[in-house]
């Protein structure tokens, strides 16, 4: 018996959003900051293998899966900050954007034994399972400071970010099902 199974999926969001703050002390603040965020990304995952029929009773299944994707977030964010003084108020706008790219991969393979019994319902199972998992991220945030009335620039600044991991699981298994009641 042979099987094979796979799956991709496209994703594409947008979101927005608008955050107002008023902060009270010795200089008063009022900020207003407008968020959009858009997401890019895909990713499949496939499976195969095959039953071996040892007997009627015994079965031996072989199978190894692949999943792989990507995803690109972007984010765009405006601060406008009015700071308020006795003598006046600075105005000042900030421009952060955000571009990341983050990717997986993952490989498995598994081995399982199925042992059926005469009686009905009574079986052995035992199985391996080998997982291995990998992921990069990168992401590049670039922030440009502007003081307002008159518009000048202050400076920008920038920060890189880079994530990795990689992961490795082995399952072993084994169950053994023995009902004690029949009730057919």
């Amino acid at each position: 018996n042979f099987f094979a199974s796979g799956m991709v999926n496209q994703r594409k969001s947008i979101s927005t959003g608008t955050t107002s703050r008023e902060t009270f002390g010795k200089i008063t603040s009022r900020t207003n900051q407008n968020d959009r965020s858009e997401m890019e990304g895909m990713f499949g995952f496939g499976r195969a293998g095959f039953d071996y029929f040892i007997s009627n009773r015994n079965t031996l299944t072989l199978s190894g899966s692949m999943a792989r994707g990507n995803m690109s977030p972007e984010n765009s964010n405006e601060l406008y900050t009015d700071s308020i003084y006795n003598t006046g108020t600075k105005s000042s706008y900030q421009l952060r954007n955000t571009n990341s790219d983050n990717e997986f991969r993952n490989m498995g393979a598994q081995i399982s034994f199925k042992h059926l019994f005469p009686k009905a319902g009574k079986e052995w199972t035992a199985d391996a399972t080998l997982n291995r998992g990998r992921n990069e991220n990168k992401s590049l945030i670039t922030s440009d400071r502007f003081q307002l009335n008159p518009r000048l620039f202050e400076g920008q600044y920038g920060q890189r970010q880079l994530g990795n991991g990689e992961n490795r699981n082995l399952v072993l298994q084994t169950d053994f099902v023995n009902p004690i009641n029949d009730n057919s």
